[in-house]
């Protein structure tokens, strides 16, 4: 078992074995280590451990790819015609790929011939999306004309396009 002084280094091999039907793309791994230590004021012994995230990537063709899923818009309603209230676009990045992709995002509400603009919040960046991870996203609008019908536009670089997500407004 290799060792090291109390501020010092060790280097520790170790060898990772790929499947021989494993498809191209990234995969992630982990090490752990444990380090017991006496307590002797308390009598027992503490074990610390560290995990270690270990990137893998089987060479080959690889394929990023990011979709957007369950895109839906939610408002508050109003019963006033041509009312103005909040409205909220949800929906899941999804990486459908084999290799690990971020990507900025944009998005925004309109109305047909764009009258009336929604001030939608500027989404919050996915982190880095590994192969089949997903990623809620919740976009507040305000200023939201609720007598129209609401278009949502999601941009993600390095997707496919995607069917916009439609919206009829609630009448309360």
């Amino acid at each position: 078992m290799p060792s090291a002084t109390p501020g010092g280094t060790a280097e520790i091999p170790f060898t990772a074995t790929v499947p021989r039907k494993a498809t191209p793309g990234d995969y992630v791994s982990g090490l752990l280590t444990s380090l017991k230590q006496p307590d002797d004021a308390e009598g027992i012994n503490v074990d610390r451990r560290l995990g270690i995230k270990v990137r893998l990537r089987v060479s080959g063709a690889l394929e990023p790819a990011l979709a957007v899923e369950d895109a839906h818009v939610s408002d508050d309603g109003t019963a006033a015609p041509f009312g103005r209230g909040n409205a909220t676009l949800t929906y899941t990045v999804h990486n459908t790929g084999n290799a690990a992709v971020a990507a900025r995002q944009a998005a925004e509400l309109t109305v047909p011939l764009g009258w009336f603009a929604a001030h939608a919040a500027p989404p919050k960046d996915p982190p880095e999306l590994l192969p089949g991870q997903r990623w809620k996203v919740s976009v507040p609008a305000t200023g939201v004309t609720l007598s129209f019908a609401l278009t949502a536009k999601i941009i993600l670089p390095r997707s496919s396009p995607t069917p916009p997500a439609r919206h009829r407004p609630s009448r309360r």
